[in-house]
């Protein structure tokens, strides 16, 4: 044990109904961290990958720094084959760190529903028959009740349990009754679904602190309250609190990515307008000062309000712009456990078939709440039209035809995130060479480009052009190795607002663990981590799938502050392959290998 460092995770084989525990020398957090950077790892050097899922916090969970609540599950992406990776706050890290574990690994298939219940030193399988099959809220009351003490839960809903390629696994703090937080992205719900696995619920107890708690203490105050005055609009708005800006830059999906301004129906749905409506309070993950999520009141319930990605995914990217059906249909893929961004796009390409002329005869029409709520329903049960979009947009669009594929609108078979790389074409070559496909969180490089924000920590002290291609590969290639190393670390990312970067986050690397780092050996782990996953994928993935969807190339926003912009991805890209040392087609050297200690991987 190191600081918060646990060194010991559960390996789980759910075919046999057993488990044992594996020690990880500490020299491989300092190489790998913990979190996404650890998953890699473990991935990469195991022989059994593509069964396994694996549930990490960053190697900074339970140091109390400010945000350091991430954990990361990593895994072969049921939707789209290859390196999958979702990454959720809340307090399940915390819980499992003071259980006495950095992760869990998890492979095999139960002969029945069971869930995982984990508290300090013990682990048990335990049966879930009668907790199959329901709702992710009524799941978690049934295991509460049943396991007589608060704990953390991770669930999944019917969309898991029907193997909807894009479920996701809802999480539920120590003693809430609404959602907290959702690992979304590239089907983390689908894998534990096929496994029969319904939850994992952590209870521990065991005190965790940083090595240096003096050099804490003074960090805590010396940062706290700046962090928590450039974050401040989080706190008052949540996510969403931008999506009128992000309107107003061209950045907001509209109409399936095919409309460029959508100011009044963008306002109704705004986070500043539900607020005046529901007057939603804040809520913190553990150890966060800045408080971006939102509860509040619905039909007598406790819910979590819709985030910004699922505002755009749910409201502007069909048209649908009325306040009550996108905060139902936010809590309705949350019960049902759905990825909300795949699930607007997978609903948004349904809607333009439609229109023309591909499927349904025109019956449904962009904006329909009734039959956004009523293909929710389906897609998680799988039921007519919902069994195939359930799939995914990208098989749908191959298995329909008659040109959708046009209009699919996804990057290697995940669904675009709520960024339009139009407005700012770093997000078109961060989408373009994700690891995951289409993943805003791989780089968030437009912070660089917005216009509102300094990040002098990262190397950008002033605003970046955002429609040019010039300089962006040396941008997206910065902010990919730090969002690895964020990811890595189990820090938010909410942090950049704050122009929190190397130089303060090896400060906090070594009051928690003792590690000593500078800034440009942070930055190469985060290369280093980058570069693995990419190794990973090469197994996986045809060259020449460093693109984006049609649409994204070729048809610009008519209207707006985007107007027409396209990324110039071919500039990009040439420019990226060389900065990052791989060869024309997207792989990295050995020279590149041998300079990053990956010789043998």
């Amino acid at each position: 044990m190191r600081g918060c460092i646990q060194s010991r995770i559960i390996e789980v084989n759910l075919t046999k109904g057993t488990y044992t525990i594996q020690d990880i020398p500490i020299d491989v957090y300092r190489t790998w961290l913990g979190g996404g950077g650890m998953g890699a790892y473990l991935m990469a050097t195991s022989k059994s990958y593509s069964d396994q899922i694996l549930i990490l916090p960053g190697m900074l969970v339970g140091s109390r720094l400010p945000t350091a609540s991430k954990t990361s599950l990593c895994f072969i992406s049921p939707l789209t084959g290859i390196w999958g990776e979702s990454s959720v706050g809340g307090d399940f890290g915390w819980h499992l760190r003071r259980s006495g574990y950095d992760g869990i690994v998890i492979h095999g298939k139960s002969k029945g529903p069971v869930y995982l219940l984990i508290t300090d030193d013990s682990v048990e399988i335990r049966p879930a028959k009668g907790i199959w099959g329901l709702s992710t809220c009524d799941a978690r009351k049934q295991i509460q009740d049943q396991i007589q003490r608060d704990a953390s839960i991770a669930v999944i809903g019917p969309g898991g349990e029907n193997r909807v390629r894009f479920a996701s696994l809802m999480f539920f703090d120590k003693g809430k009754t609404h959602h907290t937080r959702a690992a979304g992205r590239c089907g983390a719900g689908t894998l534990l679904g096929m496994k029969n696995l319904k939850a994992i619920a952590v209870s521990g107890e065991k005190p965790l602190q940083a090595v240096d708690k003096a050099r804490l203490k003074e960090e805590l105050r010396s940062r706290g309250k700046d962090i928590v005055k450039k974050t401040i609009g989080l706190k008052r708005f949540g996510t969403a609190g931008a999506a009128i800006f992000r309107e107003e830059s061209g950045d907001l999906p509209i109409k399936n990515f095919a409309g460029s301004s959508w100011s009044k129906g963008i306002k109704k749905i705004s986070a500043q307008n539900i607020k005046d409506i529901y007057n939603p309070r804040p809520y913190f993950c553990r150890d966060c000062i800045i408080g971006c999520g939102r509860v509040l009141n619905f039909r007598g319930e406790d819910i979590s309000g819709p985030e910004y990605e699922t505002t755009a995914s749910l409201g502007s990217l069909l048209l649908m712009d009325d306040p009550e059906i996108l905060i139902e249909a936010s809590y309705l893929c949350n019960s049902l456990g759905l990825d909300t961004m795949s699930t607007g796009v997978v609903i948004a390409f349904a809607m333009e078939c439609c229109e023309k002329g591909i499927l349904c005869g025109g019956d449904i029409k962009w904006g329909d709440s009734k039959a956004i709520l009523s293909l929710i329903h389906d897609i998680a049960y799988r039921k007519g039209l919902g069994a195939h979009l359930a799939d995914g947009v990208k098989v749908a669009s191959e298995k329909i035809g008659q040109g959708s594929g046009a209009f699919a609108m996804h990057v290697r078979g995940l669904e675009l995130p709520m960024h339009d790389p139009r407005a700012y074409v770093s997000a078109g070559l961060t989408y373009a060479t994700g690891n995951r496909g289409a993943s805003h969180n791989e780089s968030m490089s437009w912070y660089a480009e917005q216009g509102n924000m300094i990040l002098s920590e990262m190397g950008y002290p002033s605003p970046l052009d955002p429609h040019t291609p010039k300089g962006k590969a040396e941008l997206v290639i910065t902010m990919q190795d730090i969002c690895s190393v964020y990811d890595g670390l189990g820090l938010c990312k909410f942090l950049f607002s704050a122009d929190i970067g190397p130089p303060t986050i090896v400060k906090w690397v070594e009051i928690a663990t003792g590690f000593k780092y500078s800034p440009e050996e942070l930055l190469k782990v985060g290369t280093r981590i980058f570069t693995l996953k990419r190794l990973f994928n090469m197994k996986n993935f045809t060259f020449g799938t460093d693109t984006l969807p049609f649409r994204i190339l070729n048809q610009p926003r008519t209207s707006g502050k985007a107007k027409g912009v396209l990324p110039d991805l071919k500039y990009m890209l040439e420019e990226y392959y060389n900065l990052r040392g791989w060869d024309s087609h997207g792989r990295p050297t050995r020279e590149t290998l041998g300079n990053l200690d990956m010789d043998g991987l």
